[in-house]
């Protein structure tokens, strides 16, 4: 049973991986319970597994395309990190070219970034997946200063999260304090869009009061996104090298 839900989860990977305008939403699933006493052999399918093996072969050569290089090692921390960067500053490029208004940043969930750390040298169709392997949309919302002081706020008391380069505040206790967009504090009454995951626009992590906030349906998957900038970055010789630079600081006792 382990063994086709294995090859189940690789063939629906796989039809997502290939698609390139289409992408597809899994309506409905059922399930069985086997119970697996220690020492229980599983007989594999032969047949099954012959049918598996061309697809096993595409999201091989698939996920294994080098997008570019990265000069050092990314890793995942908080309340700042240099995989967090070099993510949320991808995302902000790719969803600034989705809308036609002035986009202050872009804000990446902690919890949604899966691996803990890119390697240094190639990074790979497969790694991106593997670092976001959820069918997250790019949405741009419209917010003003007081709705952005309680967004920044919640991932105060988060302990930070990913931001793009824009973004700069302390966090005191479990309140973004400082806080700067491109080097200025929030204006009041000004318009402010800037870009999340679908996720996270839904309300997920408790962020219910962004549910009602005005906003654009990009149709567009993160991921996908990501990938093509990260396809073009090494096109043109763009090696990464992304460092922290104290956009979120933890202000000490």
């Amino acid at each position: 049973m382990h063994r086709i839900s294995k090859y189940i989860s690789l063939l629906l990977i796989t039809a997502l991986a290939l698609s390139c305008s289409t992408h597809y939403r899994l309506a409905d699933t059922s399930s069985k319970q086997y119970r697996l006493q220690a020492g229980d052999k599983v007989t594999p399918d032969e047949d099954l597994d012959q049918f598996f093996t061309p697809y096993r072969i595409a999201l091989k050569e698939k996920t294994k395309e080098v997008l570019l290089q990265s000069e050092i090692e990314m890793t995942k921390r908080k309340p700042e990190s240099t995989l967090g960067n070099f993510f949320t500053d991808v995302f902000y490029e790719e969803a600034a070219k989705l809308t036609d208004k002035p986009l202050a940043f872009a804000a990446q969930n902690y919890g949604g970034l899966r691996r803990p750390s890119l390697p240094k040298g190639d990074i790979t169709v497969g790694h991106i997946y593997e670092l976001m392997p959820f069918e997250n949309y790019i949405v741009i919302l419209k917010g003003d200063s007081s709705l952005l002081q309680r967004f920044f706020d919640r991932i105060a008391a988060h302990g930070g999260w990913p931001v793009s380069k824009q973004v700069h505040f302390r966090i005191d206790g479990e309140k973004a304090v400082d806080l700067l967009l491109d080097g200025k504090p929030l204006q009041g009454g000004k318009p402010y869009y800037f870009a999340l995951p679908d996720y996270i626009a839904n309300g997920g992590d408790r962020f219910f009061f962004l549910k009602e906030v005005p906003r654009e349906e990009t149709g567009v998957l993160i991921r996908d996104a990501g990938i093509n900038n990260l396809r073009k970055k090494g096109i043109n010789g763009v090696t990464l090298h992304p460092a922290l630079e104290n956009r979120i600081i933890i202000e000490q006792p």
